[in-house]
């Protein structure tokens, strides 16, 4: 059996004294070969963004977006939005623990 994978994910985040940013990108696509011919096994591609807006050093309100396609699952893509609120509960320069309460609404197209 032979395989030929791609899995690739880029990340971006960006903080300041009022505002935290976050940006993501991730696709998995892979081909496997069994009887000679290659055929799609994965195909997933997804992105998100978020942002939050800073109240003081623990709490802030956040808001995002991610968009999601792949073409094994029963839907062809998936869309959701959300807003909440977080707090900070630890930070420090080797751990950052937050929670957050957020509502969302999704969208989502079965695949025929």
């Amino acid at each position: 059996t032979k395989s030929q994978n791609l899995n690739a994910k880029l990340a971006f985040k960006k903080e300041d004294a009022q505002w935290k940013h976050n940006f993501f990108l991730n696709a998995l696509r892979s081909k496997g070969e069994t009887d000679g011919d290659y055929k799609l096994t994965a195909n997933r591609y997804e992105a998100g963004a978020s942002s939050g807006y800073k109240f003081d050093e623990r709490s802030y309100l956040v808001g995002a977006a991610r968009y999601e396609n792949d073409d094994f699952s029963p839907y062809s893509y998936q869309w959701v939005i959300s807003l909440g609120y977080g707090y900070t509960i630890i930070k420090n320069q080797q751990t950052e623990l937050s929670a957050e309460v957020v509502t969302a609404a999704s969208t989502s197209a079965r695949t025929p």
